[in-house]
């Protein structure tokens, strides 16, 4: 687990008995959110890449901004980061998603 994913569960489960229908729906957005935060990192390392690689072959060598370990070292603690915020938000959309399942089907077994 991450602080993010293991904070977001530690509210979830405070929260869920207070949360209503509408509430949980509404979180469940949040796996869908995640995907497409997904989706844009994969483009932002992707170009990233491309700008380093460029750089790299214009010079000769190394090139861009991430050569040091400090620059290296930060680019991948934002980049982890990221990663942690997206897992959180997908863990709290399919823990959402399987509260509201649970309350529909024990008030359809009633």
């Amino acid at each position: 687990m991450t602080v993010m994913i293991d904070s977001t569960r530690t509210l979830f489960e405070a929260a869920r008995p207070h949360l209503t229908d509408a509430d949980l729906s509404a979180l469940t957005d949040l796996a869908e959110h995640a995907a497409d935060d997904a989706r844009r990192w994969s483009t932002v390392c992707d170009g990233l890449a491309c700008i380093i690689e460029s750089d790299s072959l214009q010079q000769g060598g190394r090139a861009g901004s991430f050569q040091s370990g400090a620059t290296i070292g930060n680019l991948l603690a934002v980049l982890g980061s990221a990663f942690d915020a997206i897992g959180s938000k997908a863990d709290l959309g399919d823990a959402a998603r399987a509260e509201l399942a649970a309350r529909i089907k024990g008030r359809a077994g009633k």
